[in-house]
């Protein structure tokens, strides 16, 4: 990555904070509008945009469970923007958070949702 690059993408995180677990919605979100929550809250760090297709191909690869009657939970959001994060860091050749090796969203998620988040910031 070039300085350029590096200060840019410096500027544009400038205040970003992901939300607490306690402020992701608790009604389930469908398809499109999960994408576009995580896009939208993660459209400060450029390339980190969530659309449907890539969170359909994390169903069919099984990084996270199918969503209850079209909707998606609040854990599975969270993985979700755990998903965006490390891959935006792969991409940028910054080092990945803690591995993806856990699709089972039970009390684990809010766990690792507590500390992704204050390892982020």
């Amino acid at each position: 990555m070039t300085q350029e690059n590096k200060d840019r993408l410096a500027a544009s995180v400038q205040g970003f904070r992901l939300p607490r677990y306690q402020e992701i919605p608790t009604v389930g979100l469908y398809l499109e509008q999960t994408a576009k929550y995580i896009s939208e809250i993660l459209s400060p760090l450029e390339e980190n945009c969530m659309t449907s297709s890539m969170i359909s191909n994390y169903v069919k690869k099984k990084l996270i469970a199918s969503p209850v009657k079209k909707q998606y939970s609040r854990d599975q959001i969270v993985y979700l923007f755990f998903v965006a994060v490390a891959k935006g860091r792969r991409r940028n050749h910054l080092p990945a958070p803690r591995s993806l090796e856990h699709p089972t969203l039970d009390v684990f998620a809010k766990i690792d949702a507590i500390i992704f988040v204050h390892c982020f910031e």
